[in-house]
Parts: structure tokens; sequence; C-alpha cells
């Protein structure tokens, strides 16, 4: 396949025979899409979108972006209904194959287009794996897609809003903390221990009195009696509020999945 996506020769799409070829073998993986009951279905489906795709060697980049997306939708639906496969399954790998495959294909579209049709291109072949997951209850894959799917949207939304960048630390805060409910808590801890600190630095307050008065402050959404400090107190609340009302939200989601 690399060897294919590195040719010129021919110019910047595949022959018309070889497309009319390929398009044959993915519309006869498109036609199993609906049909697919049982692991040899899908493996099947998995080879004519491969071979489609190693025919068109990339050249036709849009019509090789959709038998990518085939072909690794047929092979994660293989992965999900053979019982023999573990139940977590590794998408490392996964992740890294099409982000290649899919630089290698965007190489034939435009010069200042290539970037952004890689990143739209990936995010469409793993929106569509959340959906597989989805289907066959693999919650913790279908978790690693979105993050991955999210960071791509990021970082698409980025390249068209420039002038928004100062928002873009933000932006890329809260995906961090859905990333996992530990590194959530995690950093609900640490922003009670930053602000304890704070309030232990700025004001007359013991220490058990600083981490009191973070932890009502962070937590119950409300000044303590008495209050530290007033700057430290409307800061505590507005973290609180924003951490725990996404942290509730998320954590409904996760469950209501489940």
């Amino acid at each position: 396949l690399n060897e294919r996506f590195s040719c010129s020769e021919h110019g910047h799409s595949s022959p018309g025979v070889l497309l009319a070829i390929a398009q044959k073998l993915i519309e006869r993986a498109e036609k199993l899409l609906p049909e697919v009951r049982s692991v040899q279905d899908a493996l099947q489906g998995a080879v004519l979108a491969t071979d489609a795709l190693e025919i068109l060697g990339g050249r036709t980049p849009i019509v090789a972006v959709e038998a990518l997306q085939l072909k690794h939708h047929f092979e994660v639906v293989a992965e999900c209904q053979f019982t023999g496969v573990e139940h977590e399954i590794r998408l490392k790998e996964r992740f890294s194959e099409i982000e290649r495959d899919v630089k290698m294909i965007s190489f034939w579209f435009g010069g200042r287009q290539q970037e952004v049709a890689a990143l739209n291109a990936e995010m469409n072949i793993l929106t569509d794996l959340v959906r597989v997951f989805r289907e066959s209850a693999h919650f913790d894959e279908e978790q690693l897609c979105l993050q991955k799917v999210r960071k791509l949207h990021r970082r698409i939304w980025f390249r068209r809003n420039k002038r928004l960048a100062p928002i873009y630390p933000f932006r890329w805060y809260v995906e961090f903390l859905l990333g996992s409910v530990p590194r959530f808590i995690g950093a609900i801890v640490a922003w009670v221990l930053g602000l304890t600190l704070c309030y232990y630095a700025t004001s007359s307050a013991s220490l058990m009195g600083a981490l009191k008065a973070a932890f009502i402050s962070f937590v119950a959404i409300q000044p303590s009696d008495p209050d530290p400090n007033f700057a430290v107190t409307v800061l505590a609340m507005l973290s609180g509020v924003t951490h725990l009302g996404i942290f509730i939200s998320h954590l409904y989601s996760l469950i209501a999945r489940k």
C-alpha cells in the first residue's frame, strides 16, 4: 500500500479501469453492511474494501477514504463479533494506522488542503467506529474514539477560527478533563489543594481553616463562614460550579450508556 501511495507516474488520479474496479468492490462491500451476521461476513467486507484501497493507491483520494472507512468498519465489526477476542479491544495501533493511511491519501489533495483533508477524513472514520462500538456495547472503546474525535474536531476548529486562539487552552482543558473519570477527580482535588494554598497565603486563616474554606467554596458553591478572602472565594465558586457541572453531566452520560 505504501509503495502504491508513493507512485505518481500515472498522474493525480487512478486510471479509469482501476477506478471502476475499485468502485465496484466498494459497492459490493457496502451491500454487505446491513447483512453482516458473522465474523466471516465482516471479513469478506474488509477484504473487498482493502482490495479497493490497494487498487486506488490513494490517487483518487475521496474514493480511497471511502474504502479506508469501510475497511476499518468491517474489521472492527469482526473484532466485536469474534467470541475469542479479549473484552477490551486495543485501539492504539488502529489509531496510528488510520492516521498514517489518511496522511498518505491526503498527499493527493492540493497543498493547503492536505492537513484539513486528513483531519476531516480521520474524524469521519473514527466517528463511524464510535457507532460500531456503541451498537456492540463496547463502551470503553467508544469513549476512546470519542476522545480522539474531540481532539481532531478541536484542531479543525482552531485552523478555521484562529482569531479565537485565546480560548483554545480552555477548550483543550475541558477535553483533557473528559479524557477519564480518574483524571477528572484528580483535577478537582488539585483545584481544592490549590485554592487552599491561595487562602492560606492571602489570609490569616490556619491551614485547616484554609482547606475548609476551599472545600466549602468549591464543592458547596458558597462562601465559608468566616470568609478568609473574597477574591479567592469568587474564583473557587466559579471554578467549582464549572467543574462539578461538567463532571456530573459526564458521569451521567457514562452511566446512561452502560
